[in-house]
């Protein structure tokens, strides 16, 4: 039967190579698998914890968030663009830490954050996107979550530079599977080819895939195609979500665990705002 979409308990510029793996250039692919499994190596196996040196960015660059090992701060914390003490979203709890404050890190820290992203992507088997409302709002549509932005654009939105560089990743083969929380259309709109878009929660422009409301149940297609992007992605790239409980959200938590036993990459977060798993993404 259907499934319940409803809560569970419980990471410079890129130059288009050939995708990783089945390249045609075996040497190629033997080097990124070396360099995976050294990064999986350098991985601290546990999560960051609240307060830490590396809470706000991640579990890879760790060693470069600690104090003694870098005294001129090159990852300090990132500034506050707005304050708040209201949580997220109102439809769901959180830990008492997380509010619905924004930040935005510090130029040398999001380069330092950039390059890393790129050598993610070139060392992933497979890379999967799990996105959500924050990443439409520049183009006018609203969110549920608490922030700065709204809108009310529906159908006429223009995609963002977000879905354009996701498409130009898609199309370069960085991208293997793209789980859309949205129903606007923008990732086909910025050229992402809809065989890799799985679009678990409904479609604006599909009369065969109506929206889901949030008490709804998911459809079966739409719920296996999630299932096994959340059993076999090797790197999640997690955009503009809240990451709030929804069934979902495995495909990022699922990746994150099994990053900790180095079968995985894990799941890298880009959003304005923190999350309750803000400790375990990369």
């Amino acid at each position: 039967g259907n499934k319940p979409m409803a809560a569970i308990p419980e990471t410079t510029e890129i130059h288009p190579e050939p995708a990783h793996p089945g390249s045609r250039h075996s040497a190629r692919s033997v080097a990124l698998e070396e360099e995976r499994s050294q990064f999986l190596k350098d991985l601290p196996s546990e999560y960051n914890t609240v307060g830490s040196s590396a809470f706000f960015h991640g579990r890879c660059l760790a060693p470069a968030a600690d104090p003694e090992s870098y005294p001129n701060g090159v990852l300090s914390d990132p500034r506050v663009t707005w304050a708040s003490d209201q949580k997220p979203r109102d439809d769901h709890d959180a830990p008492s830490w997380l509010t619905a404050t924004e930040f935005c890190d510090t130029k040398a820290a999001m380069n330092m954050k950039i390059e890393k992203l790129a050598q993610l992507l070139r060392i992933s088997r497979r890379t999967v996107v799990y996105s959500g409302a924050g990443i439409s709002v520049a183009a006018g549509i609203g969110q549920a979550a608490r922030g700065t932005a709204s809108g009310r654009a529906t159908t006429d939105a223009s995609p963002t530079f977000t879905h354009l560089a996701l498409g130009a990743l898609a199309n370069a083969g960085y991208i293997h599977s793209w789980e859309q929380q949205n129903h606007d259309g923008l990732p086909q709109k910025a050229g992402v080819p809809q065989e890799i878009l799985n679009e678990i929660h409904g479609s604006w422009f599909d009369p065969s895939n109506p929206v889901v409301k949030y008490s709804g149940n998911l459809k079966d297609h739409n719920y296996e195609w999630m299932e096994r992007d959340a059993t076999e992605a090797d790197l999640v790239l997690v955009l503009g979500t809240s990451l709030g409980g929804l069934n979902a959200d495995q495909i990022a938590t699922n990746c994150a665990s099994r990053s900790c036993r180095r079968q995985s990459l894990g799941f890298v977060h880009i959003n304005l705002q923190q999350t309750e798993q803000d400790g375990a993404y990369l």
